[in-house]
This record gives C-alpha cells, sequence and structure tokens, in this order.
C-alpha cells in the first residue's frame, strides 16, 4: 500500500504554528525563519487541497480542517520521536538526559539538588536547557520537562510534584524599615512586588487575609519569579513566594515571611513526558530521582494527573 504522506518538514511547521497561533514563535521554536515557516504551511495546504489556517491582519486561527488534523499530527510526532528514542542504544548506566524548565525553577530548586544527583547517578550527563516556552517532544530534542500549570497538556503524561501556596516574603531588613508593617492591610503602604504573569495573585492573598477590596496595581512588576523574589530579598518591597521556590532563602534568612497565611493556589509543577518515556532507564531515574527530592517522605510514584 503506498502512503499519501506530506514532507515531514511541512507537519513540523503546521504543528508548531497551530500550537502557537504564531509563525513567529513556530520560527523561534524551528529555529527557521518566519518564512520558512509560512512557505511549509502553504506547501501542506497545497497538498491537501484546504487551508489550515485563518489568516487575519493581527491573528492567526485554525480552520475547521486545521483544528480536526492537529491533535492526530501532534501525536504522530511524539510517536516518531519517541520509536526513534527507543531505536537508539539506551545504557542505562550511560548517556545524556535533556530536561526542559522554567529559569526560576532551575535556579531555585533544581539546581540546589543536582549535586545529589551527580552523586546518585554520575553515569548519567543532565543536559538543561532553561526557556518559559513549553518544549516540543517531537523537535526540541527534549528527553523531559518540568512545567508549571494544571497538568492539562494533550498526548502526554503530567504528573505533579507538589502542591503549592502562596505567601509573602520580604528581607528582614524591610521589615526593620517599616515597623508600622504588623497585620495583612499594612502591607499596602510599603511597596508590593508583582509577578507579570501571577497578575491577581495579591488581590487573591490578601482576600483570603481578610483584606477586601484593596488597590494592588502600584508597586515593582518583574517578568519572573526569580527576579521578584531577588528584588524582595534585596529590601526592595514585599513578594508573594511559593513555598518550593523560597526554602532556601527562608532557611538561609534572606527572607521572612512577615505573616504565617498561606494561599493554595491551582497550578503546579509537574514532570512531563510523552506517553512511553519512561521505558527509556535514562528517563525512569530522572523521574525517580526528582520525585525522591520534592516529596521526600513518600515511598510511592509520586501523584500523577
Amino acid at each position: 500500500m503506498t502512503r499519501r504522506l506530506p514532507p515531514l518538514n511541512a507537519l513540523k511547521a503546521f504543528e508548531a504554528a497551530a500550537r502557537h497561533l504564531s509563525f513567529t514563535l513556530a520560527a523561534e521554536e524551528l529555529h527557521v525563519t518566519q518564512a520558512a515557516v509560512s512557505h511549509q504551511v502553504k506547501s501542506l495546504e497545497d497538498h491537501l487541497g484546504f487551508p489550515l489556517f485563518e489568516r487575519k491582519v493581527r491573528a492567526l486561527g485554525l480552520t475547521a480542517q486545521g483544528a480536526q488534523y492537529l491533535p492526530d499530527v501532534s501525536r504522530a510526532l511524539d510517536t516518531i520521536a519517541d520509536a526513534t528514542a527507543r531505536l537508539a542504544p539506551d545504557d542505562p548506566s550511560s548517556g545524556v538526559l535533556t530536561v526542559s524548565t522554567a529559569p526560576s525553577f532551575l535556579s531555585r530548586w533544581l539546581i540546589p539538588k543536582m549535586m545529589d544527583w551527580q552523586e546518585t547517578h554520575p553515569e548519567i550527563e543532565l543536559r538543561v536547557t532553561s526557556t518559559v516556552k513549553l518544549a516540543n517532544f517531537a523537535s526540541d530534542d527534549v528527553d523531559v520537562a518540568i512545567r508549571y500549570g494544571r497538568g492539562d497538556w494533550p498526548h502526554l503524561v503530567a504528573e505533579r510534584l507538589f502542591s503549592e501556596e502562596t505567601f509573602p516574603v520580604c528581607s528582614p531588613d524591610y521589615l526593620e524599615r517599616n515597623p508600622s508593617i504588623r497585620e495583612p492591610k499594612d502591607l499596602l503602604n510599603g511597596t508590593l512586588i508583582h509577578i507579570a504573569i501571577w497578575s491577581d495573585s495579591w488581590q487573591l492573598w490578601l482576600r483570603a487575609a481578610g483584606v477586601e477590596g484593596a488597590e494592588t496595581k502600584k508597586g515593582l512588576v518583574f517578568d519572573t519569579v526569580d527576579d521578584a523574589l531577588r528584588a524582595a530579598a534585596q529590601g526592595l518591597g514585599v513578594a508573594l513566594g511559593r513555598q518550593q521556590l523560597v526554602d532556601d532563602d527562608l532557611a538561609s534568612g534572606r527572607l521572612v515571611q512577615p505573616f504565617d497565611i498561606s494561599v493554595p493556589v491551582d497550578y503546579a509543577h509537574y514532570l512531563v513526558y510523552p506517553e512511553g518515556a519512561l521505558n527509556r532507564p535514562k528517563v525512569k531515574a530522572f523521574r525517580d530521582w526528582v520525585f525522591k527530592r520534592a516529596n521526600p517522605e513518600r515511598s510511592d510514584d509520586g501523584l500523577r494527573n
């Protein structure tokens, strides 16, 4: 039987552009030009005989056929990548393991624990890519990722590393310079440090602390968690920390909690990988290690979403 298959590069370009709904972001992910992505998508549309995208002035959308095509193409690319990985020799006592994670999680949680990884798995070289973009397991040469979200990534296994809560943190010096901070509402008289992607976090925490209708827009805004917490440690204001990301700062005294009020958050950090990836010994070794470090008191297999 002769298969009627479009070119693989065209499928990769379509899948990336459809996930991002952007030719520009797809080009960045695939390390090609935007024109190349556009050309590949057009060639695929010509091959199929119908459009996959609705091209608007400032937006890109999927046609009904494109939306129907995307999940099958994503699944097929993941299957190809996984099959290729299984075919390659995979000695459990050697090799390179590529992990993708966000910069803040890398610097505040993973790096402080990597000496333990080196001591327990000296035969496996860890290669870490630090990015806020979601890893594409089909094209990015990534074995496993640590992502922050709700664990609902299609066609991937997502295992929750730990539940998280948010609470205010600041430097001891900031509290000394602001002795009037005695209850949660007093924080509004100082400087609130915001993280751009968590724009409503202060409102949620203050409401839980009994402060209703507070104006929280003013203050310092940072793009990353790491920058916000570093600013707080420098005495610039009060930030909202996540337990797993501020443990070391609290233990060292660089940061303190002005109030013992924590609010659970819907999002969490997840270990994410394609179906079947645990058949590869290096991935299984990392998965077991990271869950042991994330939940040292647990003896089971962690939490699967």
